[in-house]
C-alpha cells in the first residue's frame, strides 16, 4: 500500500462534567422554556447572559433535567435542579465534532468554560473531569480493505476488547467498532459514506482544506477513531482531570492502540505476533504527536457556515414545497390549477398576516433567534 495521505487528524469527542450548578434564574428561564418545548413538541430558543440557545423538550440520564443545544459551533448541554447539596456535579456538556475539528479540544474547552462563566457558574479547580475523549484520523485510502480478522486485541488486558461489532452492505464491510465504552474503544469505517448518508458536507471542506486535494463523492476516505471513557481514563489517570489532559490522554490514546491493532499477516503462526500494518503504525504516530491547540482559520469557518446554512435553507425549500403539493393534492387540484392554488395559499398566509400581525410576529421572532443558535 502506498504511504497513506491523511486528510484530517484531530479530537472528534470530548464530555465533561463540571462541579457546579446553574444559578436559579438561569434554571427558571430554562424550566420555562422546556415546558414551552414540551407543548410545542419543539426545541425552544432563549437568549440569556447574551447566548442563544435551544431548549429541548426532555432532559438526560443521570438526572439532568434540562438539555440545551448552543448551535452548529457549541455543544450540548445537561444541567441538573440544584435541588440536593449532596450532588455536587451539576452540569454535563458534550462538545460537537464540528468545533473541536476547527478550533481543537484546548480551545473548544476555553469556549465552554466562558459559557458557564457566563451564565453566573463558579467551578474549584478539581471541579472539571473529563468523562470521554475520542481523536479521529482521516485517510485518503484507494487500495483499503477492510478486514476484520486482521484486527488482534489484548483480551487478557481487558474483557471489553471482546466487544466487536461490525458494518456492512451488500457488497463489502463498511465499518468495524471494538471495545465497549465507557473504556476504550477501536472504529474503523467509511466515512465518506457516512459523510454521504447523513449529508454532512462540511467534511468536504475540511478534508480539501487540510490537504490541497480536490476530492468527490467516489474519493475512498476511511477514519481510524480512538475513543476513551471514563473508567479507560480513570486507569490511566483517576481524577480526570482536564488541565493534566496533555499528559494522559496521548497515554491512553496509544495504550488503546497497542492493545487492538490491525496487523500485517507473517508467516508466524501466533497471530498476535504479527506486526502492525504501516496504516496503523500511522496512526500510532499521529496519536504519539497529539497536539490539544489548533490555530483557526476564521476563513474555513466561514465557508462551513455558509454551507451549513445555504443547505438549511435548501432542505426547507423543499419542505415548503412537499407541503404546497400534498396541499394541492389533498384539495383535488390538478397540474393545471396549481397557479391558481399557489396563488391561493399566497391570500391565505396574507390574510393570516392580517389578522394576526402580534401572533405572527412572535413565531417569527422565536424562527429568527432558533436560526441565530444554530447558525451564529
Amino acid at each position: 500500500m502506498p504511504n497513506p495521505i491523511i486528510l484530517h487528524s484531530g479530537f472528534d469527542g470530548l464530555d465533561i462534567s463540571y462541579q457546579t450548578h446553574a444559578p436559579r434564574l438561569f434554571l427558571e428561564a430554562l424550566g420555562k422554556a422546556k415546558a414551552e418545548a414540551s407543548i410545542a413538541r419543539q426545541k425552544t430558543p432563549i437568549t440569556y447572559a447574551g447566548h442563544h440557545m435551544l431548549v429541548a423538550e426532555s432532559g438526560s440520564r443521570g438526572g439532568y433535567t434540562y438539555t440545551v443545544d448552543t448551535g452548529a459551533l457549541g455543544a450540548t448541554w445537561f444541567f441538573k435542579e440544584n435541588k440536593s447539596s449532596a450532588d455536587t456535579w451539576g452540569v454535563r456538556v458534550s462538545s460537537k465534532s464540528l468545533p473541536l475539528a476547527l478550533n481543537g479540544a484546548e480551545r473548544v474547552k476555553m469556549a465552554l468554560d466562558a459559557f458557564l462563566t457566563s451564565l453566573g457558574c463558579e467551578w474549584p479547580k478539581t471541579g472539571c473531569r473529563v468523562s470521554r475523549i475520542d481523536y479521529a484520523i482521516d485517510f485518503l485510502l484507494p487500495e483499503f480493505r477492510l478486514e476484520p480478522d486482521l484486527f488482534i486485541c489484548h483480551s487478557r488486558k481487558t474483557k471489553s476488547w471482546n466487544e466487536k461489532e461490525i458494518y456492512s452492505n451488500a457488497s463489502k464491510i463498511t465499518g468495524i467498532r471494538i471495545g465497549k465504552m465507557p473504556g476504550s474503544q477501536v472504529a474503523v469505517y467509511d466515512k465518506k459514506k457516512d459523510v454521504l448518508d447523513k449529508k454532512k458536507k462540511e467534511w468536504w471542506e475540511i478534508w480539501e482544506n487540510n490537504s490541497k486535494i480536490k476530492l468527490n463523492n467516489k474519493s475512498p476516505i476511511w477514519r481510524f477513531e480512538f475513543r476513551l471513557g471514563k473508567n479507560a481514563i480513570s486507569k490511566i489517570y483517576p481524577l480526570r482531570l482536564w488541565h493534566d489532559a496533555p499528559q494522559w490522554a496521548p497515554a491512553g490514546f496509544i495504550k488503546t492502540a497497542n492493545e487492538c491493532r490491525l496487523v500485517q499477516p507473517s508467516p508466524d503462526t501466533n497471530r498476535a505476533r504479527w506486526p502492525s500494518s504501516e496504516l496503523w503504525q500511522a496512526c500510532q504516530a499521529e496519536l504519539a504527536k497529539l497536539v490539544f491547540d489548533k490555530m483557526p482559520e476564521p476563513e474555513l469557518t466561514a465557508r462551513i457556515m455558509e454551507l451549513l446554512k445555504s443547505e438549511r435553507m435548501e432542505g426547507l425549500d423543499r419542505q415548503a414545497l412537499g407541503l404546497l403539493l400534498t396541499s394541492a393534492a389533498g384539495n383535488g387540484c390538478g397540474f393545471e390549477q396549481l397557479p391558481e392554488f399557489i396563488n391561493y395559499i399566497r391570500s391565505q398566509h396574507h390574510e393570516a398576516l392580517q389578522n394576526d400581525p402580534d401572533e405572527m410576529k412572535k413565531r417569527l421572532v422565536q424562527k429568527k433567534a432558533t436560526w441565530e443558535t444554530l447558525f451564529n
